[in-house]
């Protein structure tokens, strides 16, 4: 039985955290859960949270509760403890309360148990130094002009991209990278080979630890299409790389070049 808790005094950064672990928007009815509101002028006015912070198995079940989820999956034996609890928008969260079912039950904590996941992933691919790699090989792919990148097109008899997916990978997903490797995967391999020619980065030790993120995603029970949008989403949010297509550029390198999507490393 679930451990029956008063409630916790959740600080600014917790709700902070919890919010990023949604991307703000409401679980359910995807609705933003925060509202910026400006002046006239465009300039910011006021920040309005319109979420709530709900446990996903109830802090103190009624009877009906009780009842309703015996036998469910538990996330955690601390009730009150970040690890059960997901925002959700105001109007969400009411009804969530009041009239929340087995299927919405199970939705719920499984969102959360994807995202606790991800966070011990974002961890540990953060704490072996490859933003600083990446960063640096960004910054000079992304100054590349076109006249440079359609030089070094690569040949379509050269891609294989369809031979390390399966059928977890969708087929928008597997254009994608094709259509992205067939562009750019020459110009960047360059411009890897020249890195690390002065000096500035490793290959060996970049292809290994983009190996090792791929891996502990695949060990976690990722499908192929979520784990190329789970290291897409890390290169565009720590690397910074502006917007999504050019974290699906790098991405897309991977997969070509074995790191991703295939046990073998060929470089």
């Amino acid at each position: 039985m679930a451990k029956q808790t008063d409630r916790k005094t959740l600080t600014p950064n917790m709700k902070a955290s919890l919010l990023m672990e949604v991307s703000g928007k409401c679980p359910l009815s995807r609705t933003p859960l925060i509202e910026r509101v400006k002046h006239e002028d465009g300039s910011l006015k006021k920040v309005v949270n319109q979420y709530e912070v709900a446990h996903i198995y109830p802090l103190h079940p009624t009877e009906i509760e009780v009842e309703l989820l015996s036998g469910e999956e538990l996330l955690t034996d601390d009730i009150d403890s970040l690890d059960n609890m997901i925002p959700l928008c105001k109007p969400c969260h009411k009804r969530y309360d009041t009239q929340k079912t087995v299927a919405e039950y199970r939705g719920l904590l499984g969102m959360k148990k994807e995202i606790l996941k991800l966070s011990s992933f974002v961890r540990l691919w953060g704490g072996q130094g490859l933003y600083e790699d990446v960063v640096l090989v960004a910054k000079k792919v992304l100054a590349l002009d076109e006249g440079e990148i359609k030089s070094n097109v690569l040949s379509y008899k050269a891609l294989e991209v369809s031979k390390k997916a399966d059928k977890t990978l969708g087929l928008p997903s597997l254009f994608k990278i094709e259509a992205f490797v067939v562009n750019y995967y020459p110009s960047i391999k360059k411009v890897l080979r020249e890195l690390e020619e002065a000096g500035d980065i490793s290959c060996d030790v970049l292809y290994a630890q983009v190996k090792f993120a791929y891996l502990a995603l695949k060990k976690e029970g990722f499908d192929q299409d979520k784990i190329f949008n789970h290291m897409t989403d890390w290169f565009m949010g720590s690397v910074a790389l502006g917007d999504r297509s050019k974290a699906e550029v790098f991405t897309s390198y991977f997969v070509q070049n074995c790191e991703v999507f295939s046990d073998t490393n060929s470089k």
